[in-house]
């Protein structure tokens, strides 16, 4: 303090992009999850593992890539992935599946 008297500590405060999209909880298991629920889940499986194991094979990190791919697959420029609605749409299904068995 004394070698530097004018010395001020100061918070900033970081800008958050109020218009940017957020996807916290979407992750593979996430991803399988709505997959499976899907009418042609089978052949969009076979997609995913395969978006998988071309990350893994050019050395690259595979979530990005896999995200990507999910979020282009079942989003429009009309209407962005919306992870409430799928979420919704996953635990119906969860239900709809226990009340069969």
């Amino acid at each position: 303090m004394s070698d530097n008297p004018d010395f001020e500590i100061v918070v900033k405060e970081i800008k958050q992009n109020k218009s940017k999209q957020s996807y916290k909880k979407l992750d593979f298991k996430f991803i399988e999850s709505y997959i499976s629920i899907q009418p042609d889940a089978e052949k969009i499986m076979r997609e995913y593992e395969a978006i998988k194991i071309s990350a893994k094979s050019l050395g690259r990190s595979v979530y990005p890539d896999t995200k990507r791919w999910f979020l282009e697959k079942f989003s429009s420029e009309d209407k962005p992935f919306d992870m409430d609605e799928a979420t919704r749409e996953i635990e119906t299904a969860a239900a709809q599946a226990g009340a069969a068995a």
